[in-house]
């Protein structure tokens, strides 16, 4: 039988099956279905990236979920513990520490320790500065994080005097220049009224800071306010300045062009919220969460692939030590993926 021309054929990975000879010279779309798609790819046309165009438009919400990113192989590594790990931090000197909840340092050969300086968020370094959060607060160190002092002017400029912020994360992106933090408000007046996530950018190296973006105020006095998908902690600058925020409910992304004012959602292959970003020099953008899912873009997060880590603990950090990408999550969970070149 012979279809109509007007429109691709597509197999159950959503790509464009192969013509072949018909009789007569013909040529008759359609092929026998592909027996398995590629791997990260789900069944029935949620490929994206060279294919999107062939996805039917009743798929169109899911484009972009499952793009094919760079090969990535997990290895997992010994942290001599079996706490749960929250954080993991590369010295300048290259030596890597996993941080369990209790604030212990393990560094990966089984010795627990005190780093100098006091548990908080990852640390957050440009031109001699380094950033981190502790207790909610932004804190500043200008001598390797030997001594830290706060900087109470990273907060939210339309906050009310009976309401309080909390800083998560800060990250240092774009120019080198820009320090980003993402932070929650939340105003209690005999019962919660609002609550909603914030951003905040300084582009003086924090000396000044402004708030760019707020999320949706998912307090009872905020339900008829609600703007899009609420945001978790996890915060990531690609070096164009392309800023991503992971969504709370779900494993999309949001993702903003403009320097953080506003933001557009984006699939990934993700089935649980994303806990951690981190990206590379080289602007390959990492997320992990639960589960052991590890989600990958190359593409400045237009399109997303996965990246089996092969581990079932929920995985909470990511970040980079020299040519090495490494990953921390429950039950003292460490993963390490070794760069195999300046792309990845």
């Amino acid at each position: 039988m012979r279809r109509p021309t007007g429109r691709p054929v597509l197999d159950k990975c959503g790509r464009r099956r192969r013509p072949k000879p018909g009789a007569g010279g013909g040529v008759v779309r359609g092929t026998r279905l592909a027996a398995r798609c590629p791997r990260g790819v789900p069944e029935w046309g949620m490929c994206s990236g060279p294919h999107r165009w062939a996805v039917p438009l009743v798929l169109a919400a899911v484009v972009g979920a499952c793009a094919q990113g760079p090969s990535i192989r997990w290895t997992q590594v010994p942290a001599g513990t079996a706490k749960d790990l929250s954080s993991i931090w590369c010295t300048p000197a290259g030596d890597v520490y996993a941080i369990d909840r209790d604030g212990d340092a393990h560094d990966l050969q089984g010795h627990a320790g005190r780093l100098p300086w006091d548990r908080g968020s990852a640390i957050a370094s440009a031109g001699g500065r380094q950033y981190q959060v502790v207790a909610g607060r932004l804190q500043l160190s200008t001598d390797g994080g030997q001594t830290w002092q706060p900087m109470p002017q990273a907060k939210p400029t339309d906050s009310v005097p009976y309401g309080r912020s909390r800083l998560a994360r800060v990250v240092v992106g774009g120019t080198g220049t820009s320090v980003y933090a993402l932070g929650r408000y939340v105003a209690v007046s005999g019962s919660l009224e609002s609550d909603f996530a914030f951003l905040l950018r300084s582009d003086d190296n924090g000396l000044s800071w402004r708030a760019v973006w707020s999320g949706p105020d998912m307090g009872p006095m905020g339900g008829g306010h609600r703007r899009g998908p609420d945001v978790g902690s996890a915060l990531a600058v690609l070096p164009d300045a392309t800023v991503v925020l992971a969504a709370e409910a779900d494993g999309s992304v949001l993702i903003s062009t403009d320097r953080g004012q506003t933001f557009t959602p984006r699939r990934t292959p993700a089935t649980a919220p994303i806990a951690d970003l981190w990206v590379s020099p080289a602007g390959v953008l990492y997320g992990v969460g639960r589960h052991g899912q590890v989600v990958v873009s190359s593409n400045g997060g237009r399109t997303f692939s996965a990246a089996p880590s092969g581990a079932e603990a929920d995985l909470t950090a990511v970040t980079g030590c020299g040519t090495d990408v490494w990953v921390v999550g429950a039950r003292g969970t460490v993963l390490r993926h070794q760069i195999a070149s300046p792309a990845q």
